[in-house]
């Protein structure tokens, strides 16, 4: 999960997703696992609303 704040009013959140891939690195392949954040749905909370609203 990663949190941003905005102007001390307005949250966001994420729940990032696992991928696991390969890199080649030098001469070898590695396993890796990658933190899919740009496919990430945001969501807002602002100060004073209950609930939070899916921003894209």
């Amino acid at each position: 999960m990663k949190l941003y704040l905005l102007n001390g009013r307005e949250a966001l959140f994420a729940y990032y997703t696992l991928a696991r891939g390969k890199a080649r690195i030098d001469q070898e392949y590695l396993e890796m696992y990658d933190a899919q954040g740009i496919r990430s749905l945001l969501f807002t909370f602002e100060q004073g609303l209950a609930r939070g609203t899916p921003r894209s």
